[in-house]
């Protein structure tokens, strides 16, 4: 394998030479390109589908150091969408037109087509539409709104994007000053699990800080801005453009975590693919335990396989990325999360049956041991995937998508008081 992206010769995607510039446009039309001039079981569809994947890792490997650009996202989350619509559940341009509800006669309007599945991997508003989408806040509902108005909707979305973008400077700022204080910097280090309980704790502190504020952050504000974009100057629905995070308030379960607060522009094409294997390739049986976690590890592997591609672009090895690691577990995570709550309804029924019904809903006491649970098994396994990137020089991990010159401790003053004043006006919901 070749050796990983070399973070010392440059820290910007920009500008490419003529050969990565050829398999950008290449890996950008291409899918769409043969999705269009085949037909649903087409040959060339599954001949096309093996180079497509193959031209996005090198991609990875030798073009894109960014981590964290949205474009280099989006390049990594296209292929799996694509190869849903190609090969997994193939279908044509006339099915796509059904879904989204608009003609398909002319180039103009099939370009439109494409355009929707690009920019809607959540397939917003459709029959695939992803399970668990949150719904809009209900401060629109509050204000007599059943969808929310175009003025409002911008007005909201920008003011919180201001505040996230405030975050991340934070979050920038201390990265910097970490950064400063590490020898050897550019030389990510494998992760050690000798540590002492201080330094554990300090490690699942910070994990859960980059979880549930930083990374939120940093892609929540990608689609911010692009709902802000995209319905502000393209002109697309406000209800195309639900939250992409649910509440917090939800992650009292590892699945919890990531079926209902996690954003899900990746679930519908793992979802599928894994479906496919276990259903009609290993023919499992369904329900069942084995085809419930093989479902499970299946799209978990892909998860894990997406972000060491992203890991190696961003210059680590695959053997210091703890990538694999850390979504994978998650399989064994599930498994002690069901067995201990199948213990409990078998021990306590009673309990269950007039504490945890529907109209009740989960005790807050169960909430907040599982929330305590979540926290431990999330800051615990992200050591192995976030530590190798603190070796990184800070530049490498990805830009912000805008930079704000003020000073550190200005800074945490102005985002609260931004902080209070947009939980008071708008209400702190997605």
């Amino acid at each position: 394998m070749d050796a990983p992206y070399n973070v010392a010769e440059e820290t910007s995607w920009w500008p490419l030479d003529a050969a990565a510039v050829i398999k950008l446009l290449v890996a950008l039309c291409g899918p769409p390109f043969v999705f269009t001039v085949t037909s649903k079981y087409s040959t060339i569809r599954y001949a096309a589908a093996p180079f497509m994947m193959w031209l996005h890792w090198d991609i990875f490997s030798h073009h894109y150091p960014s981590k964290t650009d949205a474009l280099e996202f989006s390049m990594a989350t296209t292929p799996f969408n694509w190869l849903r619509l190609l090969i997994i559940t193939p279908v044509d341009m006339n099915d796509l037109a059904i879904m989204f509800k608009a003609p398909a006669e002319t180039l103009l309007q099939k370009l439109y087509i494409l355009y929707k599945v690009t920019s809607t991997p959540r397939w917003i508003n459709t029959p695939w539409e992803t399970k668990n989408t949150p719904p809009f806040p209900k401060y629109y509902t509050r204000r007599h709104m059943k969808l929310p108005s175009r003025g409002s909707f911008l007005l909201r979305q920008s003011c919180i994007l201001f505040w996230q973008l405030l975050i991340l400077n934070l979050a920038e700022c201390a990265g910097n000053l970490q950064a400063s204080q590490v020898e050897n910097l550019g030389e990510p280090k494998k992760f050690s699990w000798n540590h002492s309980t201080e330094k554990w704790i300090e490690l699942i502190i910070s994990n859960v800080i980059a979880w549930l504020l930083c990374a939120r952050c940093l892609i929540d504000s990608h689609y911010r801005a692009l709902s802000v974009l995209h319905v502000g100057i393209l002109g697309d629905d406000v209800a195309d453009w639900p939250p992409l995070f649910g509440t917090m308030l939800d992650s009292y379960t590892l699945r919890n975590f990531w079926g209902k607060f996690w954003h899900q522009s990746l679930r519908s094409s793992f979802t599928a693919v894994s479906n496919r294997f276990c259903r009609e390739l290993l023919r499992l049986p369904r329900p069942s335990v084995l085809e419930r976690y093989t479902n499970v590890f299946i799209v978990f592997l892909l998860s894990g396989t997406l972000h060491l591609a992203l890991d190696y672009g961003s210059g680590l090895p695959t053997e210091v990325s703890g990538a694999l690691f850390f979504f994978t577990a998650f399989t064994f995570g599930y498994m002690v999360e069901d067995g201990v709550q199948a213990l409990w309804k078998r021990m306590f029924p009673l309990h269950e049956s007039t504490h945890g019904n529907k109209e009740t809903g989960t005790p807050r006491w169960q909430k907040i041991v599982g929330a305590i649970w979540v926290m431990l098994w999330l800051g615990v396994t992200s050591g192995p995937y976030l530590a190798p990137t603190m070796d990184l020089p800070p530049a490498i991990l990805g830009p912000i998508p805008a930079n704000i010159e003020v000073g550190f401790g200005p800074l945490i003053g102005f985002i609260l008081v931004v902080g209070a004043l947009i939980a008071y006006v708008f209400e702190g919901e997605p």
